[in-house]
């Protein structure tokens, strides 16, 4: 910004763009802006992530419950997913793998029959892998034949 002197009149000559301060007061702004929404879009994920597992753990014990009526006693997670087609994710080992979650019977990877005869219980786990390659429970939610869902960690 150039002040001139011309016939005793003082004009403002704008042509050179932005002010420092404009660009700073911008920057500022932004900055401001950053601060408040970008907390708000993690916990806006994390719950997204929740609703998703305790969805799937809804379908899940729905499938159960379809299982106990044809075959007596509920499944291990393996024979669910055989029972559905494979469609309820990939198995690796007695881990139900679908998309970023695992699924796992408790308290026992490998329940009993007898314990199935009467009663299953699947936790659901959202991990994340942290650059050096370590991965970190995120949340832990359970349901059980009642259908009774439980967060165990947040």
């Amino acid at each position: 910004m150039f002040l001139r002197l011309h016939n005793s009149e003082l004009r403002v000559d704008r042509s050179g763009g932005f002010s420092l301060i404009e660009l700073l007061l911008v920057v500022t702004i932004l900055g401001i802006l950053s601060t408040v929404a970008i907390p708000s879009a993690l916990r806006a994920r994390k719950a997204a992530e929740k609703a998703a597992v305790i969805n799937n753990l809804r379908t899940l014990s729905t499938h159960e419950a379809t299982y106990m009526s044809v075959n007596g006693r509920y499944a291990r997670l393996g024979e669910l997913n055989t029972f559905m087609n494979n469609s309820l994710g990939t198995m690796s080992g007695t881990t139900l793998m679908r998309g970023d979650y695992q699924y796992r019977t408790f308290p026992s990877t490998n329940p009993t029959t007898a314990y199935l005869a009467h009663q299953f219980a699947i936790r659901g786990i959202h991990l994340t892998r942290l650059s050096s390659g370590v991965s970190v429970v995120d949340f832990e939610i359970r349901i059980d034949q009642s259908g009774v869902i439980t967060v165990i960690q947040e």
